[in-house]
């Protein structure tokens, strides 16, 4: 009876431990499965929020290079519209101011031919090409290098006090002396102020035109 009852109770424990381990191994098994679906299912999410990411890098990475595209096309284009016109306004004006110088030196020339315009008519045709410069300059100034400006500017600002002075001192004789001054105040400025400027224009146009120092030189 006492052997039996003793066998009983190991049955029972030994039934109880395996029971124990049987639960253990079940929780640790679903625990495992667990850990591991919510691992995959993480992974799977991580890859594809880290698709997503790479996609709206790789947009916004295209984007930003087709707004660098554009911004250099504009700026290109912009460059190239400005260099059309610095070139022009410096064509331009070296012809209105061939045009003012012509006609200034035909103003001031020591020697009159037979049928010639007179002087006064002459002083009026320098007049029309001057407004006709300084309408055509005035407003592209900006274009030109500050140097070719300034020296046009100083060439404007003495032109006008010289065809004054050459007016009342040779056109209408008013003084001998002053007459001789104003011959030679006029022919020196024509020589000595404008021809650098030309100089200057032309030189400045070819290299716009990709011609080098030494070539222009």
């Amino acid at each position: 009876m006492y052997e039996s009852i003793v066998t009983i109770l190991a049955s029972a424990g030994v039934s109880s431990v395996l029971t124990g381990l049987i639960l253990w191994l079940t929780k640790s098994w679903i625990t495992e499965r667990l850990k591991n679906a919510i691992k995959h299912e993480y992974d799977q999410k991580l890859e594809t929020h880290k698709a997503e990411l790479k996609a709206l890098h790789d947009i916004a990475l295209e984007q930003m290079k087709s707004d660098l595209r554009l911004n250099a096309f504009q700026q290109e284009t912009r460059f190239a519209d400005l260099h059309a016109r610095r070139a022009e306004t410096i064509a331009e004006t070296y012809g209105w101011l061939r045009n003012l110088h012509t006609l200034t030196r035909r103003y001031i020339g020591e020697f009159g031919f037979e049928g010639q315009p007179s002087l006064a008519d002459r002083r009026k045709d320098v007049g029309k090409a001057l407004e006709n410069f300084e309408e055509f300059y005035l407003p592209r100034e900006i274009f030109l290098p500050a140097a070719t400006a300034n020296r046009i500017n100083d060439f404007r600002n003495k032109h006008f006090k010289v065809i004054y002075k050459f007016k009342t001192g040779v056109e209408q004789g008013r003084d001998e002396r002053t007459g001789k001054d104003s011959w030679d105040d006029s022919v020196d400025m024509m020589d000595n102020d404008v021809t650098p400027i030309f100089e200057e224009l032309k030189n400045e146009f070819r290299q716009l035109l990709g011609d080098t120092p030494e070539t222009v030189n």
